[in-house]
């Protein structure tokens, strides 16, 4: 469990894709919180869930995913 204020800027990664950009907002679903994660190919909405989350690293203020589009 992360604090909103803390995970803003993060940089996320996609094990397939590479850098998706940076958390710029979160918001709560009924189910799970949504990272809005801006980057070069504009906004991507990212479920914050244990199966696409794979880690959260605070120190290199990194987090990687693996979230396939379908």
């Amino acid at each position: 469990e992360h604090f909103v204020q803390d995970l803003l800027g993060m940089e996320v990664i996609d094990e397939l894709r590479g850098s998706l950009g940076t958390i710029k907002r979160v918001f709560t679903t009924g189910a799970n919180d949504v990272w809005v994660v801006g980057g070069p190919h504009g906004e991507e909405l990212i479920p914050a869930i244990k199966q696409v989350v794979l880690e959260v690293d605070e120190t290199a203020r990194t987090i990687r995913v693996l979230f396939e589009l379908l």
